[in-house]
């Protein structure tokens, strides 16, 4: 009895020391504490990044793999790999569009229900479990790699829509938990965990690289999802050995559960938005922009489209249009790491946040096709200056937004952050339509 109550001791200990170093004035963001265990060959920050990856790979890594996607709902009447420009398919067009339509629905229901009763089940039950379930649906689109659809397009292309419905309900489970698991421990994991979510750009190497060792489209989409796959199941490894830590014991991890004070409850919403508006504002508007330019950048061709090279029949979208927003947005983070939004400069953000919308035109009149519109941006370097600007800005607007969490709302940082990620799901839903209807209009 005395050996259990002593070995109690320590956890208490730590957790008291944690809370009154939480309740310092002079608490710094990215300072370590000095009680802080050590964090042994840095494995408690590489799960962070992986948990932030975890969060937009699920999405992202779907629709980098655009080439596997062209070539399985190609024109199979035309000889050629892949069909491109004005002789792709109505799925090949609509893919993307659709797809983040269908992912939008579960994303929200569950964000919701997490959001308000997410307190009923431990944030770390979820998490383990969401994440195994995640390894499970990435194993089945592996398959499919392997298995000819040439004669049942729309089937496979319905299958596929369902399947990723189903991604998108873990990955929102996983996303809103390990939100909740990160918010718990110092803030300087909150950056990496961030900064794992801006790692758009691991996808499309991967993908590229995919394209460069093998041959054909199915060669290269088995190992990409294959490599895919085994992403997940690292993360889900490297979470069972740090569940146990003496890291996570310290922060009490295990045991985290949106109790009083962390559960975002209907009647303290008001006030939590009160707190933290200027964020929210931003995240408006950069959903907004997103979902416009998003789905037509994947339809830009070359100016020099249609000249046989591996660039333009290859690379162009990986590298020209993906690799380069995935990397300049990872700057724009960056260069927002020690920023946050006040009281004396939230109308700077937001103003400049609105401005961004200006952007949207421009895309809808470059070299996207198929199209009935004019093109009146039809040079490549026009197109890239434009995507860059719009990453940048993009990321280094995203991650001020969040990463301003604490300063503006203060102990009720958890709950903001739930409600930062709600919201999130509702302006996805709100906007999904655009990217449809963007496509439409070209």
């Amino acid at each position: 009895m005395d050996a259990d109550a002593d070995a109690e001791v320590p956890k208490k200990v730590s957790h008291i020391i944690y809370k009154e170093n939480e309740e310092k004035k002079e608490y710094s963001l990215y300072k370590k504490d000095e009680h802080e265990p050590n964090d042994p060959f840095f494995i408690i920050h590489i799960l962070c990044f992986l948990l932030g990856f975890m969060n937009i790979m699920p999405t992202m890594f779907f629709s980098t793999a655009q080439a596997y996607w062209m070539y399985k709902l190609r024109n199979t009447t035309i000889s050629g790999d892949v069909t491109v420009g004005v002789d792709r398919t109505t799925l090949q067009s609509y893919y993307q569009s659709v797809s983040l339509t269908v992912s939008t629905i579960p994303s929200v229901l569950f964000t919701t229900l997490l959001t308000f009763y997410g307190h009923k089940i431990p944030a770390m039950f979820r998490l383990v479990h969401s994440t195994a379930a995640l390894f499970g649906v990435f194993v089945v689109f592996t398959i499919f790699t392997q298995v000819n659809s040439d004669t049942w397009q729309t089937e496979f292309f319905v299958i596929t829509m369902i399947l990723l419905v189903i991604k998108s309900a873990f990955a929102s489970i996983l996303g809103m938990s390990s939100m909740v698991i990160v918010a718990r421990l110092h803030h300087r994991f909150m950056f990496l965990f961030l900064l794992g979510q801006n790692g758009n750009f691991i996808s499309t190497l991967l993908q590229i690289l995919s394209l460069a060792v093998t041959e054909t489209s199915v060669e290269s989409g088995l190992l990409y999802f294959t490599v895919g796959t085994l992403t997940v199941l690292l993360t889900y490894v490297i979470l069972i050995i740090c569940r146990k830590s003496k890291f996570f014991q310290y922060y009490d991890v295990e045991n985290v559960k949106e109790g009083k004070g962390e559960t975002l409850h209907w009647s303290e919403t008001k006030d939590v938005f009160m707190l933290v508006w200027p964020s929210v504002l931003i995240l408006i508007v950069v959903i907004f922009v997103a979902t416009c330019t998003s789905p037509i950048s994947t339809l830009v061709v070359s100016e020099n489209d249609g000249d046989g090279s591996l660039w333009t029949t290859k690379y162009w979208i990986p590298v020209g249009v993906m690799l380069s927003m995935d990397l300049t947005s990872l700057m724009g983070r960056f260069l927002s790491k020690t920023l946050f939004i006040t009281h004396s400069n939230k109308w700077f953000y937001i103003i400049a946040s609105v401005l961004r919308v200006l952007i949207v035109p421009f895309y809808i009149y470059s070299n996207a096709q198929p199209r009935t519109l004019p093109v009146i941006f039809d040079r490549d370097w026009q197109f890239l200056t434009c995507h860059i600007f719009n990453a940048i800005t993009q990321g280094f607007l995203l991650n001020i937004a969040f990463m301003s969490v604490r300063p503006l709302a203060g102990e009720k940082q958890q709950g903001a952050l739930k409600l930062l990620g709600f919201i999130m799901s509702i302006l996805m839903i709100v906007f999904t339509g655009n990217a449809i209807v963007i496509v439409k209009i070209l």
